[in-house]
């Protein structure tokens, strides 16, 4: 009798660990989905975009203006020789025209490397670096952008070497909000362009210039010899003639002195 209620007090025993053990187990799950939950509810209010950053992005895009950008390089630079490097803007009338800067493009007459519409606030600065060239700035700085005339960047860039060249070309923007200035780079930038850089191009002007010169001496010694042409057809033309003897004397004619000489 006492062995038959040992084994069902083991029994029960065992049947009661087995219980707490799957217990736990069912309650760590659940622990584990409830967490799993809280986790990917925290990652998505994460996501969930800053109201300060949707009014900052909303300012900029309500400043800002459709802008038209030109640069201009040459893409083939003489060794040694200073380059000019312009970076213009206009901002588009009503119509989109940008007649002010279609002038000083045609005016200039260099390679447009950029010409695009970009969306810009009123004060921006552009600017250029380049680990290849030698780099001297003329008008540069912060500038405000009207619609009635472009706004210019310009630089003199100088390659001491041969070869290809790197220009790496900036543009930044400056908005106020809550009174602190802030500086946003546009769209687009940063712009690279490769330049190269030869010696030829010296000696091709060169040789220009020296034939340029050969040919103004053939053009005033062909001037002269036209003169002296003329000079000489007039003095021909102006000097006195000697009196030209007649072939035969008439008897007839000859002078009356010498009959008069001879009646005496």
């Amino acid at each position: 009798m006492l062995r038959k209620l040992t084994i069902v007090l083991v029994c029960s025993a065992a049947i009661a660990v087995l219980s707490i053990f799957i217990f736990l187990m069912v309650l760590g799950h659940q622990l584990n989905e409830w967490f799993a939950e809280r986790n990917t509810a925290l990652s998505d209010a994460e996501r969930i975009p800053n109201p300060g950053e949707v009014d900052f992005e909303k300012t900029i895009n309500d400043a800002s203006i459709r802008s038209r950008v030109v640069i201009q390089v040459d893409r083939e630079v003489i060794v040694k020789t200073p380059t000019l490097i312009t970076f213009a803007i206009q901002p588009r009338g009503r119509d989109g025209s940008t007649r002010k800067l279609d002038t000083f493009v045609k005016d200039l007459a260099k390679p447009a490397v950029m010409d695009e519409d970009v969306q810009l606030l009123p004060q921006v600065r552009a600017s250029i670096s380049s680990a290849d060239l030698e780099i001297k700035e003329q008008q540069t700085g912060w500038k405000m952008l009207y619609s009635d005339r472009p706004v210019i960047w310009t630089w003199s860039a100088t390659a001491p070497t041969e070869g290809p060249k790197t220009i790496i070309f900036v543009l930044e923007q400056q908005i106020a909000i809550n009174g602190q200035n802030m500086i946003v780079p546009a769209e687009h930038f940063p712009f690279v362009v490769q330049v190269k850089a030869e010696m030829i191009g010296k000696v091709t002007s060169i040789f220009s210039s020296f034939q340029s010169a050969i040919l103004a001496v053939v053009s005033v010694l062909g001037a002269l010899g036209t003169v002296s042409a003329a000079i000489w057809k007039l003095f021909h033309f102006f000097r006195p003639r000697a009196a030209v003897p007649s072939a035969s004397i008439d008897p007839l004619e000859a002078p009356r002195t010498d009959v008069t000489r001879r009646t005496e």
